[in-house]
């Protein structure tokens, strides 16, 4: 016997409000096309990373049409041109000799697949601060030999400074 599918409800908006007290989910309230009654929900922080993951790997409509973005904010900035090898600097850019280290608060991996074939690594998910990257197979493994190998030389020089104290 073949089970049939519920219609789906029309949400027309959608808002986050607060962190819940515990701080491991978000209250959001929906409101749908046939109800003036907004409804509030308590949705866990993962679930919404997840999702944002899946719209950004979901496939456009079955007839080509790609939904509109929001507005032209919600679009990641280019990549800074580069002509042999050399950055071009703007009026005005920073050095580039110069790096700026940030410590992010949290961090996050998924997989592209099926429809991108990279390891995504996301730093401070969820924030104004949001930055993602994306890895081939081969650089990922390359990321993480390396990081292993720091990893292992900071905890080193760090009992060694605890010896000395």
């Amino acid at each position: 016997m073949q089970q049939s599918k519920a219609p789906a409800i029309n949400v027309i908006d959608i808002r986050a409000h607060e962190y819940t007290p515990d701080g491991k989910g978000i209250i959001v309230s929906l409101a749908t096309k046939y109800s003036p009654e907004r409804r509030n929900y308590s949705v866990p922080v993962e679930c919404l990373y997840n999702l944002i993951s899946d719209l950004r790997t979901l496939k456009p409509p079955s007839d080509g049409a790609a939904p509109a973005p929001a507005d032209e904010t919600s679009q990641p900035d280019p990549a800074p041109s580069q002509a042999s090898g050399q950055a071009i600097l703007s009026p005005g850019a920073k050095d580039l000799t110069r790096l700026n280290v940030t410590v992010p608060k949290k961090w996050m991996l998924r997989s592209g697949l099926p429809d991108h074939p990279l390891v995504v690594l996301v730093f401070d998910p969820m924030t104004e601060k949001q930055s993602g990257y994306g890895l081939t197979a081969a650089a990922a493994r390359e990321m993480a030999v390396g990081l292993v190998k720091y990893a292992d030389t900071l905890a080193k020089h760090q009992a060694k400074k605890q010896e000395l104290n």
